[in-house]
């Protein structure tokens, strides 16, 4: 879960969300990634899921990135709000094929780049990857 709407603070426009561990090692590429947005109201608005090669100590409602934090990104995936599936009431699911090159990645962080505050929605991420080595 990248925002866990019931268990953490809001995070305004613009803002990102607290850094979550997961661990894919070697290199590869990803593939594809799904976002689900439930719970609350969900609504779909443009975002980006950030992926590191360490720990980058983000925490919710931090604004922006540090040069130590960005030196450690290993790949972004951008999103379009207006690519998700937005007519069902109580979920909105946006999935992308993607050809990101990555090298272990540890860290994602969610950011928010569109008008609305998430506050009690959950955002749940599934991601394929095709690991080379």
């Amino acid at each position: 879960v990248l925002f866990d709407g019931s268990g953490e603070t809001q995070i305004a426009t613009t803002n990102l969300g607290a850094s979550k561990a997961i661990t894919i090692t070697g290199s590869g590429t990803i593939t594809k990634i799904c976002i689900i947005i439930s719970l609350g109201t969900p609504f779909a608005e443009d975002m980006s899921i950030i992926f590191f090669d360490a720990d980058p100590s983000i925490t919710i409602e931090d604004a922006s990135l540090t040069l130590v934090q960005a030196q450690n990104v290993q790949s972004v995936i951008s999103l379009s709000g207006s690519d998700f599936r937005d007519n069902f009431a109580t979920a909105k699911i946006n999935c992308q094929a993607t050809e990101e090159r990555f090298n272990s990645i540890t860290h994602v962080v969610f950011a928010s780049e569109g008008a609305t505050t998430y506050d009690d929605e959950d955002i749940e991420m599934r991601l394929w990857y095709r690991r080379d080595a």
